[in-house]
């Protein structure tokens, strides 16, 4: 039978496993896959929870005892990959786990603070979100109630088949502290992640910042998604559509003055060789990545139940000459309205789905090609792009929301503690 540590899935322990010293377990297990490419994958995961600050306690499930179940610190891990013989190819690894205090059902702990982000905008009035859980597997009534209580909570379908509750407030609020508790089955749904592709096709997630050099990456957090740009290409931003259960795209990129050939990483890329990426923080509730080409940067941040990613790009040698009027858009000609601070396609999807775009500096706005940038010249830019409901297929209210959620900036830092 399976067991599941933190993100990685389909392990296989020895009949001999696990062995027990106290509160910590030793697990010795296989790892069976048709790719080496696969093997790869698991091998950076599994090696990626050890000493990871960004991830100390990972939830543990093996099919086979239910008593194992709970949320553990990995202390060690080793992985090896054997040479296949025919087309079995095969991982072994040996790992150290350390149960947390109360490890079947301990409280988790959130950090959070909001504060309202600057903006040439006259936006004063910002409804960030400022609690986020899983809410479970067709009974969101297995939790406790989130402690202190500052409002009731909606809920959110994601591509993890569960649902994630959330509760907004204006900002500014906090800094202040919530708790939460979930079986280890559910902790993982709406978790942020990145995903790396050796060949853009076939995808894996990462666990932790050490990666290997990789071009082709992609952040999600079960309900909108960022793709990088393959070379020549643009980027993709996806909307989860849980009705259809499929995933809803459109093409972006980023521009200088309205002209996406003018930006070269990112979300746009017209440079070669492909810059890779680095991995920031790669935390359940929150993910941030970096690309870099020596003369210009662009950073992205998905925190856990944002319906938005948010952009940095920066060019501090100038090397775009004068016309550093940073923007973003879509890829194709694609008719979009005005709202305060960005556009939205002026057309919603089958599924009443849209596209929108901000930024907190003054801007111009090409509605025509859907696409905006930044009125004044600058060496750096903050952005957005947001994914939003358009219910009857048009209209700026489900905008002004992803408006509020980005212009309401939240922090989030999340631990384990005992009850």
């Amino acid at each position: 039978m399976t067991l599941t540590i933190g993100r990685t899935s389909g392990l296989r322990p020895t009949k001999a496993s696990p062995s027990y010293d106290g509160s910590s377990i030793t697990i010795q297990g296989m790892y069976p896959a048709a790719s080496t490419a696969a093997l790869r994958a698991v091998r950076q995961q599994l090696l990626g929870y050890v000493n990871n600050p960004d991830e100390e306690t990972v939830p543990v499930i093996w099919a086979s005892d239910s008593n194992l179940d709970g949320y553990y610190t990995v202390k060690r891990m080793s992985a090896e990959i054997r040479t296949p013989i025919g087309t079995e190819r095969t991982l072994f690894f040996a790992c150290e786990l350390e149960a947390v205090v109360g490890f079947a059902n301990p409280w988790f702990e959130v950090l959070v603070e909001e504060v309202l982000r600057p903006n040439s905008h006259s936006i004063t009035t910002a409804a960030g979100l400022i609690v986020a859980y899983p809410a479970g597997s067709g009974n969101d009534n297995e939790y406790p109630a989130v402690s202190p209580v500052v409002g009731s909570p909606t809920f959110t379908a994601t591509s993890d088949g569960a649902s994630m509750a959330g509760i907004g407030k204006n900002a500014p609020y906090g800094p202040f502290s919530y708790r939460f508790s979930c079986p280890p089955a559910s902790f993982m749904v709406g978790r942020c992640r990145v995903e790396l592709s050796e060949d853009g096709t076939n995808w894996y997630e990462a666990v932790g910042r050490n990666i290997s050099a990789r071009t082709r990456w992609r952040i999600s957090n079960g309900l909108v998604r960022l793709t990088n740009a393959p070379a020549g290409g643009s980027g993709t931003f996806e909307i989860w559509n849980d009705a259809g259960s499929a995933w809803e795209s459109w093409n972006i990129t980023h521009n200088v003055a309205g002209s996406a050939t003018d930006w070269s990483i990112g979300l746009s890329a017209n440079v070669t060789p492909m810059p890779t990426l680095s991995v920031l923080r790669s935390s359940i509730e929150d993910v941030v990545v970096k690309v870099n080409n020596g003369a210009a940067s662009a950073t992205y941040r998905l925190p856990w139940l944002s319906d938005h990613v948010q952009c940095f790009l920066s060019s501090p040698s100038n090397n775009r000459g004068s016309a550093n009027q940073y923007g973003i858009g879509f890829s194709s000609t694609t008719a979009c309205t005005t709202f305060g601070g960005g556009i939205v396609a002026t057309s919603g999807s089958a599924a009443g789905r849209a596209v929108c775009f901000g930024i907190p500096d003054t801007m111009t706005q090409d509605l025509t090609n859907g696409k905006l940038y930044a009125t004044s010249t600058t060496r750096s830019a903050s952005q957005f792009v947001g994914g939003t409901t358009m219910p009857g297929g048009t209209g700026t209210a489900g905008a002004l929301t992803v408006r509020g959620h980005y212009f309401g900036a939240v922090s989030w830092k999340m631990k384990a503690v005992p009850r």
